[in-house]
């Protein structure tokens, strides 16, 4: 079985997009738990991963992340920034996520650091600034979607 999407972007029309009905469902269940304290960038970023499919959902500090995980939020992937608002740094959320749920994946940014060498709880590491599209794309190769 097929469903066909239309897409509509600021009132115009845009071709078709046809997928089936399991890709459909595999996509809106996976998580992306995006943790960015600029407020642009997040948002930037959540509402292109929401355009590819993923459902998202937004911490603005490793805390509040903590506690969307903690909740029982069926998180696949984390999307953080290594430098936070609060006590937790991304790092840290990555350790822990990775100690409490080891089948997470982890993908940090930063503009003040070049590579994550040396993290073992991180699995992608993506320099800002990026597009939200290489965001969606390594969300993609982690969780084989």
């Amino acid at each position: 079985m097929r469903a066909a999407l239309r897409l509509i972007v600021g009132g115009s029309d845009l071709p078709d997009r046809t997928l089936s009905s399991a890709g459909i469902m595999a996509k809106l269940s996976q998580t992306v738990l995006v943790v960015e304290d600029d407020v642009l960038i997040r948002l930037a970023t959540a509402a292109h991963l929401r355009d590819a499919g993923y459902r998202v959902i937004e911490a603005v500090t490793a805390e509040e992340a903590r506690a969307a995980i903690a909740s029982g939020e069926p998180v696949m992937v984390i999307f953080t920034d290594i430098n936070l608002a609060g006590k937790w740094q991304g790092p840290d959320l990555a350790a822990w996520a990775r100690s409490e749920f080891p089948a997470v994946k982890v993908i940090m940014t930063s503009s003040a650091f070049h590579s994550v060498a040396g993290l073992s709880a991180c699995d992608r590491f993506i320099p800002k600034p990026y597009q939200p599209e290489e965001v969606a794309e390594q969300v993609k190769k982690l969780v084989g979607a």
